[in-house]
């Protein structure tokens, strides 16, 4: 895999792309006509051909440069502004101001005082909202109704015109900017780069602890924080080092009148942005760093300064490098590595790029042979690099590479509001304002100069080289922030010189040209008025629903098939169904990455009752991706290094789970009280003593008494919907002899005044507790008026818990229904309160709810209702999220496709009188159906009484069909 790299934040490694031949390319090239957009602006934005949005570049009076999207279509208006500083810009005594900062902007304005007035308006009006703090720089991003962008847009400006930096708010703030710390005190990422810091180059700004915690944002003589808050924002925060991009259903020029009033009005100040350069690492040359993780696992890392990528948008020579080098397919680094067994993953890419320089960034997850090989893995891997060095710089690799990238920007889908809000502005700052769109997509310029001096400076004298296990225990040092245990030493000359001149090797190669590219592209018309799926077949064996595109216009196709398969279903069975698919996935990773690479992927998982298996992306070569998938179902390969290497990775994963956040765990928790599904520590327990012939034999008998309900989506029609289907049942034999049956359970909660309590082991120090509630119904009414009691309640939530009371950083609420039945989860996590006061500052808020009810009008209800019903009635904005909607109609038997209207219905339907009654037995104090699950190192600890045997708080159970 290699990394794919967004200027501005952290590394994103994601599994990566692998193109196509210069022969084959050309034919493609010709189609690819982007379409330049002036829009009224001066300057024209480039756009897709498939894109019918309107664009418009401008930048005001005091230097703000804007992007302007115009979307008729729009669910939501959106808006992101991007700040050009961040943690980098901190200074040297005050870590963490710049994240402190972007807290403190969202608790009140001149305009609008009141702390939670932002967040109440964004929230009672279907949207969301968010901020983080990267290294260069920080950005702020919302969404909303349509209807009300401009009002939004009025309170989003006054955060960079006019915030107050209340003083009663800068010490609750700095509460939470300890307790967000803290979450994340035994993340292994965290930790490593606190020990990175340590080791670099004490001037470089890489060094600095970014987060901030109470210590570093306390008061010093003289100064408090407030006042240093205020200087740094005063200093940064200046009109013309930001960039903004509004979404609106508005014509631009609308949208440009909002944005002129609203933005106008922020300061231009005397800022500049520190471009000085500060070597990455010192100069005693290259460095060996051993550490040892808090989770059981095993990483191999190098990192190697760089000068800064931005002005090379258009050749991508990082990019480029990275694609080669995180190449998964047959006979690449990793699949020589896997095969040997002491590897399980590889990513390659920028870590990050800034003003002041930028590193490249190489990860091998190993196994524990592969730690006690290291040696080997480093001799191997400096081998690697100089086998793309020397042969893997070539024009027909990157016109291969580049080829898909025009694709995917030749038929580019949209994405929702915010995160298109959100990636334009931060671009405005990477890209020519005419490029904003394309540029990430463009491979124009092969440079292989250029590209080559950049694999030079890939060499074992440039590299920090980390290696992180928990066998390491002759640890010296301790990280100062998140106490990592680490050592550091040189590299010594002889090695690095026996690195450069070592043998060129004649296992690892470079892989050919990719086969699934595809060859044609054929799309619908678009903008019609697609039909609902409709059901094609259906017969004990098989259900297949089938659906046209005609609104997307996108020659992408999704296949997916759920197998009704009883052996699943026991604790053992299920375990071993994950065991069979990891190894499933493992055999054809190196063998089908080149088809993920052109455009294609593969899914397999499995569900309680059997496995879901799917294919998706363009849709010309996805029947040749299916056949060799379902090949691999009905015959699996592996030996028993592959079978010990995968199966000790799902115990390791499952066991890991022990130290994840308390909220995570007791969240989890809820399937198996709720529907008696496996936890993950039972799932590793009953893997255990499962060995190579006890799974064949597994396997052999998988399939022949299941069933299948398959859907064809996109660009596919029923004659091809039909042959992948009878290629499902015809590979994997599936004949039953009857129709197979599975019902669906949940418990049925039992009101009581008193819910019953459950306890969950942490190795984590915070404390959570988890309150769920459950409808006393599964209609589609108490669906609704779940919806409306958890968006009135869920603003009101945050602030009183989070905001005022600062009892911990994860706070929310969210609806959690289990297939029918209605469920709602209020949460906190905390590193101060146990979980007795967190439960009992929960009950306190609920007992108030009713009490706002009454005093609610039908005009604030509607409000609440059209809140609600934004979420619901979101349009799917592609084809996947088209299908997701369609598979969540069949999940709930609506095979009129129509769940989401007849909610929406019921939701409309709902009046005060209906939710006042609703209210108290839901909140109190009338008896209530739910239960408490909190976390502790055990049960009692947290004063529980935990019930063993939910039979006792259960009344029956709901059963649904397959």
């Amino acid at each position: 895999m290699f990394a794919v790299f967004r200027p501005g934040r952290a590394v994103c490694l994601v599994s990566g792309l692998l193109w196509w031949s210069l022969a084959t390319a050309a034919p493609v090239l010709d189609w690819w006509q982007p379409a330049p957009v002036a829009d009224g602006g001066a300057i024209a934005v480039n756009r897709s051909p498939a894109d019918d949005r309107h664009y418009r570049y401008l930048k005001l009076d005091n230097g703000l440069s804007v992007l302007l999207v115009s979307d008729a279509e729009s669910d939501k208006g959106a808006a992101a502004l991007s700040v050009g500083v961040g943690s980098f810009d901190n200074p040297a005594d005050r870590a963490g101001l710049a994240h402190f900062l972007e807290h403190m902007l969202f608790l009140g304005t001149e305009k609008y005082p009141a702390a939670a007035e932002y967040q109440a308006f964004i929230s009672s009006h279907g949207g969301s909202h968010n901020a983080y703090t990267s290294l260069e720089q920080t950005s702020y991003f919302f969404d909303i109704q349509p209807a009300h962008l401009d009002g939004a847009l009025d309170r989003f400006a006054q955060f960079f015109i006019a915030p107050r930096f209340d003083p009663d708010y800068v010490e609750r703030e700095r509460q939470a900017v300890e307790a967000e710390y803290r979450l994340k005190l035994r993340d292994d990422g965290r930790r490593k780069s606190d020990v990175i810091s340590e080791v670099i180059n004490p001037d470089h700004p890489l060094a600095k602890f970014s987060v901030g915690n109470r210590d570093t944002l306390a008061d010093l003589d003289n100064r408090p924080v407030r006042d240093d808050l205020i200087a740094f924002y005063q200093r940064h925060y200046s009109a013309d080092l930001m960039t903004l991009a509004v979404v609106g259903r508005e014509s631009l020029d609308a949208l440009q009148a909002m944005v002129a009033t609203r933005f106008g009005a922020i300061p231009r100040r005397p800022a500049d942005l520190a471009t000085d350069a500060e070597p990455l690492l010192p100069e005693s040359g290259p460095l060996l760093i051993e550490m040892r993780p808090d989770q059981d696992q095993r990483q191999l890392g190098l990192l190697f300064p760089l000068p800064p990528q931005r002005e090379y948008w258009q050749e991508k020579p990082a990019t480029f490098l990275a694609h080669l080098l995180g190449d998964e397919s047959e006979h690449s680094l990793l699949a020589e590595l896997k095969r040997q067994g002491l590897a399980e993953s590889l990513s390659a890419g920028l870590g990050y790029d800034s003003r002041r320089g930028a590193a490249f960034a190489i990860s091998i997850a190993l196994t524990p042979a592969g730690v006690a090989a290291r040696d080997q893995v480093l001799d191997q891997l400096w081998a690697w690099i100089a086998k793309v060095r020397g042969s893997g710089i070539e024009a027909w690799r990157y016109a291969e590479f580049g080829v898909m990238q025009h694709a995917e920007f030749q038929f580019l889908e949209k994405s929702r509001s915010s995160d298109q809000a959100l990636a334009l502005a931060e671009a405005l700052r990477d890209y020519p304002p005419a490029e904003v769109l394309r540029g990430p997509f463009l491979y124009e310029r092969f440079d292989a100069d250029l590209i080559r001096a950049l694999a030079e400076k890939l060499r074992p004298e440039n590299a920090l080289i980390t290696v992180m296990a928990p066998e390491f225990d002759q640890l010296q040092r301790t990280s100062r922030y998140y106490q990592t245990p680490y050592t550091v030493s040189p590299v010594a000359p002889q090695r690095t010189a026996a690195w450069n001149a070592g043998p060129e090797t004649t296992v690892l190669r470079l892989p050919e040209p990719n086969p699934y590219i595809p060859a044609r592209f054929p799309v619908s018309e678009r903008g019609s008025v697609s039909q609902p799926p409709r059901l094609l077949i259906e017969h004990p064996a098989l259900r297949l629903w089938q659906y046209r595109d005609a609104e997307f216009g996108t020659p992408r196709a999704v296949f997916s098939a759920q197998i009704l398969a009883p052996r699943a279903e026991s604790r053992r069975g299920a375990a071993m169904t994950e065991l069979y698919l990891a190894l499933v996935s493992d055999q054809l990773s190196a063998e089908v990455y080149p088809a993920f690479l052109a455009g294609l992927d593969f899914g397999l998982k499995r569900w309680e009752g059997g496995i879901e298996l799917s294919v998706s992306g363009y849709a010309d070569k996805q029947e040749i991706l299916l056949q060799r998938l379902l090949g691999v179902l009905a015959e699996p390969e592996f030996d028993t290094a592959r079978f010990t290497r995968v199966k000790e990775t799902l115990i390791r994963n499952w066991r890991n789970s022990r130290k994840e956040w308390p909220v995570r765990l007791a969240v989890a928790e809820i399937a198996p009280l709720l529907r008696d599904a496996p936890r993950e520590l039972e799932l590793a327990h009953a893997l255990a003593a499962v060995d190579p012939q006890t799974l064949r034999n597994f396997i052999a008998g998988f399939y022949g008494a299941g069933s299948v309900k398959a859907y064809a989506g996109g660009m596919v029609d029923a004659e091809t919907a039909q042959r992948m289907a009878s290629r499902v049942l015809a590979r994997l034999a599936i004949a039953p002899e009857r129709p197979p049956r599975l019902d669906h359970e949940v418990r049925r909660l039992r009101p009581q005044s008193t819910l019953p309590r459950w306890g969950v082991e942490t190795e984590q120090p915070d404390r959570a507790a988890l309150l769920y509630l459950q409808g006393a119904s599964d209609t589609l009414a108490e669906r609704a008026r779940f919806a409306l009691l958890q968006k009135i309640t869920e603003e009101p939530f945050y602030t009183e818990i989070r905001t005022e009371k600062q009892l911990g950083y994860v706070v929310g609420s969210q609806l959690m229904p289990s297939n029918r039945v209605p469920g709602m989860l209020f949460y906190a996590q905390s590193p101060r309160a146990d979980a007795p006061r967190l439960m009992a500052e929960m009950e306190q808020f609920l007992a108030a709810r009713c009490q706002v009810l009454d005093t609610m009008d039908d005009a604030e209800l509607e409000r609440f209702k059209q809140a609600t019903l934004a979420g619901i009635e979101e349009r799917p904005k592609n084809m996947l999220e088209q299908a997701a909607r369609h598979n969540e109609s069949l999940a709930l038997d609506y095979r009129n496709f129509d769940f989401r209207p007849r909610l929406a219905e019921a939701v409309r339907a709902e009046t005060l009188v209906d939710l006042k009654s609703e209210c108290g037995r839901v909140f109190g104090p009338q008896p209530r159906r739910g239960l408490w699950i909190a976390t502790g190192d055990r049960a009692a600890e947290a004063g529980l009484d935990p019930v063993r045997n939910l039979n006792r708080a259960s009344d029956g159970r709901y059963s649904y069909p397959w």
